[in-house]
């Protein structure tokens, strides 16, 4: 009789145990990801480090940021077929990348701006929290060209995952080259990624825009290997390229104007259909929700209480 008592105590123990096993994997990601409140109404500061003197930066805010960490969309942002979620590094980038190759489309304007000094650093000061997308001109200093690239920052931002950290420093990575000092040649080149030749488009059109302003608007297709190339001046002014419209069933990543490859626009066919979670509605964009953490480990502890439970039904039959 006392066997069977201390039998029962021991299954009633490790239940309990693995209750609250269940409820420290509930809440442990929580408080591991959690960070304190986001000030929402006090003011950022942004420091740049790049090599080049009076070189122009433009800050265009992207997302807001709520008081709990929560990031949402804005408008002209929203609008765009451009996913600014559950991205890994290269994602990000290409996502900046992108945006920043639409903004002429958007007729977005910055909401700051700042240049840098003569050691190549530029602070920004009295700026909203939010993540920004940061964008630098390229420009030309004697014979050597150099070419920021566009990124994401959020301010404010965070190091050790658990402090917001208001003054934020970035340092801005870049290319350059040896330029000739009259004209020089641009291209736009379209490349399709997972799909088949049947299920593209005969041809896109491709707007063409110096310094924001549309130039001219050109059709590509396979009778010219999908590429477009035009002479210019080496003015130092800033070409962009983007799709007028997005061929359905494909998402689009824009790679900024470089020497070797030009402009580069990528169509890659969406091969998995959307489902829950996959795709964010517009304005709807979130980081760091908890439920996204909560439903699957609340899968696996139910499964695992489960299981315990059908161990001790199993031990008590034997007997």
């Amino acid at each position: 009789m006392m066997r069977r008592a201390q039998n029962r105590f021991g299954r009633i123990r490790t239940l309990v145990l693995a209750l609250f096993l269940v409820l420290g994997l509930l809440t442990g990601p929580c408080r591991a990801m959690a960070y304190g409140e986001v000030e929402t109404d006090k003011k950022a500061q942004l420091t740049l480090n790049y090599e080049v003197p009076g070189a122009e930066f433009r800050l265009y805010k992207v997302m807001s940021i709520a008081s709990n960490g929560e990031l949402t969309v804005l408008e002209p942002y929203a609008s765009q077929d451009v996913v600014l979620e559950g991205l890994d590094e290269k994602g990000w980038s290409d996502a900046a990348g992108t945006l920043y190759a639409m903004l002429p489309q958007m007729g977005a304007e910055a909401d700051y701006t700042g240049v840098t000094d003569q050691e190549g650093k530029a602070v920004l000061t009295d700026l909203e929290v939010g993540l920004y997308l940061v964008a630098g001109e390229e420009m030309t200093v004697g014979s050597t060209t150099y070419l920021p690239a566009p990124f994401f920052t959020c301010l404010p931002g965070s190091e050790d995952g658990d402090t917001w950290i208001y003054e934020v420093t970035a340092d801005v990575k870049y290319v350059k080259w040896d330029v000739p000092p009259e004209e020089r040649e641009f291209s736009v080149c379209k490349k399709w990624k997972n799909d088949s030749a049947s299920s593209r488009p005969v041809s896109v059109d491709v707007e063409i825009y110096r310094d924001g302003v549309l130039k001219e608007t050109v059709t590509l297709n396979k009778d010219n290997n999908w590429r477009y190339s035009w002479k210019a001046e080496n003015d130092g002014a800033a070409w962009t390229a983007a799709e007028k419209k997005v061929p359905a069933g494909y998402k689009v990543t824009i790679a900024p104007w470089n020497e070797k490859d030009g402009i580069v626009i990528t169509n890659t066919r969406n091969t998995t259909p959307p489902g829950p979670g996959r795709r964010v509605p517009p304005g709807k964009t979130r980081t760091g929700d908890s439920a996204s953490i909560l439903l699957p480990l609340l899968g696996l502890a139910c499964g695992g209480i489960g299981l315990i439970l059908l161990g001790m039904k199993l031990r008590s039959s034997r007997k």
